[in-house]
């Protein structure tokens, strides 16, 4: 079952250049996810009560165009397959007929006491996956950052209240901007990512007062941890419009 999600981008969501932020194309995903979510009885409503939330691990984002100030959107969402703890969903953005960003993600359960991710069992494992619904099967070759990482530059962000979420730790779309604040610093220029691939390792919560972004470029592309103290919380790698 697909879910459609209808937007007119709007002033509070572009950049200097009127074309939609990252940030806020991450933020209609989510949307989208959640939304899709509570119409199939697996939302946040349902998770709470059973002390689980939802929590974004992995996204593979290609963007193709950024949409344009005023311009109308679909965002269409369709779950994926699962695999272990993992729960896969996919991602078009459309203006028209014509596809201008997809990206797949990988989503955890979590215990929200134990921090720990946990599966989705009984009422709610119907819902997320009823008998007799045909799934894509998930990714074969899945991304991962790179273990590696030759750091060749950092820079600390201030964090901020309105970082948090509703999950009590910065929200996933906020990785984006300050990952771009970094970029942006390090070249003199605000940048227009291509592809962003990130994975979350460690939570970022209110007690953090900044954290600290470090780039190592290649040509067009850089890769990039993000980490609170000593702490990785997320790694990934970014490629230039």
């Amino acid at each position: 079952m697909e879910f459609c999600l209808p937007f007119q981008v709007g002033y509070f969501s572009v950049g200097a250049d009127y074309l939609l932020r990252l940030s806020s194309l991450l933020k209609l995903f989510q949307e989208a996810a959640i939304l899709h979510a509570a119409a199939r009885g697996f939302g946040d409503k349902e998770m709470a009560e059973q002390g689980l939330g939802w929590v974004l691990y992995r996204m593979d984002l290609e963007v193709f165009r950024y949409p344009r100030y005023q311009e109308d959107l679909r965002v269409v969402t369709r779950l994926g397959g699962r695999k272990g703890f993992k729960a896969y969903r996919y991602f078009e953005v459309l203006c028209g007929e014509e596809l201008v960003a997809s990206a797949v993600s990988v989503w955890f359960s979590l215990d929200m006491k134990s921090r720990r991710p946990v599966h989705v069992k009984g009422v709610l494992a119907q819902r997320l996956f009823p008998e007799g619904l045909e799934l894509p099967e998930p990714p074969s070759d899945e991304w991962k950052p790179v273990k590696r990482f030759a750091k060749g530059w950092d820079m600390p962000i201030t964090t901020r209240c309105a970082d948090i979420d509703t999950n009590a730790h910065v929200n996933n779309a906020v990785y984006a901007d300050y990952l771009e604040t970094a970029i942006a610093r390090r070249e003199g220029a605000c940048p227009r990512l291509k592809t962003y691939k990130i994975q979350f390792n460690h939570e970022i919560t209110l007690s953090t007062e900044a954290v600290m972004v470090a780039l190592s470029s290649e040509e067009n592309s850089w890769q990039f941890q993000i980490a609170a103290g000593n702490v990785i919380s997320a790694g990934g790698e970014v490629s230039l419009l």
